[in-house]
């Protein structure tokens, strides 16, 4: 999984916050910016995120499957 930075956004830098919840079957759901930092950075950042589906352990709550929700930052630095 290899970060892209977007052309339209070479030199901004910062955190985009992106939640979304792992379902009882271990699937990302609802993945969307919380709090973003330009266009193109959260659509990098939401991409990023959605490569993820499938590779969470599953959260339990008295030895059962549950749904969990996780907020992620993906940093962006200037190269």
């Amino acid at each position: 999984m290899k970060l892209r930075r977007p052309a339209e956004a070479p030199q901004l830098q910062g955190k985009v916050f992106v939640g979304f919840i792992i379902d009882k079957e271990g699937h990302l759901r609802n993945a969307e910016v919380i709090k973003g930092l330009h266009p193109a950075l959260d659509a990098e950042a939401l991409r990023l995120v959605q490569l993820l589906d499938g590779q969470f352990t599953l959260g339990q709550q008295n030895h059962q499957p549950v749904d969990v929700r996780y907020t992620l930052p993906i940093t962006f630095q200037k190269r």
